[in-house]
């Protein structure tokens, strides 16, 4: 139905109403016979089952789909050999993982994309011993990302963050920018020196960078399992890790489920009562 006979049909219950409050029910005071208002009437409630939601109910509901999908599934623990992630979701993930969070822009970690079997057979064999479990997830997954951690923070790098804010014009007033510096060191100075946690505390933020790394995947329909199941001083002289100034902090092998092999079994977790508490 379009918009004009809407408008006609809405016009004419409002006449027939104005009509039946005042006790007139025939066609000359309503303008229109109302079986012709019921027959506009059902036109109308037709057209709009039929129509689709607005956008952004349909959006929601999408997101809540996707929620309840997210809440009720396991992580993936076998992977599809046979399925590779495709170039443009793969770089469409690298991008989201580039922007995560960083406190005071430190930005402390560098990633180790595994896309060939030679790649991922390195990292498989240098698990160590007790963590073989995982190495058919990383041989099966269409990719394994090694995320490793900056072990502290040296001048070299801080003056390499701090050049590339200024290229890019994230302090537009040069003052600011020379304020958020100092700012920033004096911060870092704290967590060396007061706290001395600068290595746990930029670790933290590589455990942030990999949970929305995993929601994203899942809004691409990747599946994401993090394993800290290796031996990180095998791994790191693998792949020459620690010479870069860096140790592995976590794994995120990526890819798609094995539809035979997927846990159907319900999810455990407290109830609500015994994890939130209302202030």
């Amino acid at each position: 139905m379009g918009p004009a006979l809407y408008t006609h049909a809405m016009r004419a219950l409002e006449q027939a109403t104005k009509a039946l409050l005042a006790g007139d029910l025939t066609p000359a005071t309503t303008g229109i016979s109302f079986g012709r208002v019921r027959e506009l009437l059902a036109r109308c409630t037709q057209n709009l089952r039929t129509t689709a939601p607005h956008p952004v109910i349909a959006r929601r509901k999408q997101i809540d789909m996707n929620l309840d999908k997210l809440m009720n599934k396991h992580l993936t623990r076998y992977f599809d050999p046979s399925k590779t992630i495709p170039e443009e979701t793969l770089q469409q993930l690298l991008r989201f993982l580039r922007s995560t969070p960083s406190s005071v822009n430190v930005q402390p970690n560098h990633f180790y994309v595994l896309a060939t079997p030679e790649g991922k057979e390195r990292l498989t064999a240098n698990l160590g011993e007790r963590f073989q479990d995982n190495a058919e997830k990383i041989l099966n997954a269409s990719h394994t990302i090694i995320l490793t951690t900056r072990a502290d923070v040296p001048d070299s790098h801080l003056e390499a963050v701090f050049t590339k804010e200024r290229a890019d014009g994230r302090f537009p007033d040069p003052s600011k920018q020379e304020l958020w510096e100092s700012m920033t060191r004096d911060f870092l100075n704290l967590r060396s020196y007061g706290y001395k946690d600068l290595n746990h505390w930029m670790e933290k933020q590589t455990y942030m960078a990999v949970g929305l790394t995993m929601m994203a995947a899942a809004e691409l329909g990747v599946e994401a399992t993090p394993l800290e199941g290796f031996d990180p001083t095998s791994v790191d002289k693998a792949f020459k890790i620690r010479e870069t100034g860096h140790s592995t902090t976590v794994l995120l092998a990526l890819g798609y489920p094995d539809p035979e092999r997927v846990y159907t079994t319900p999810i455990s977790r407290f109830h609500a009562d015994h994890l939130f508490t209302f202030i």
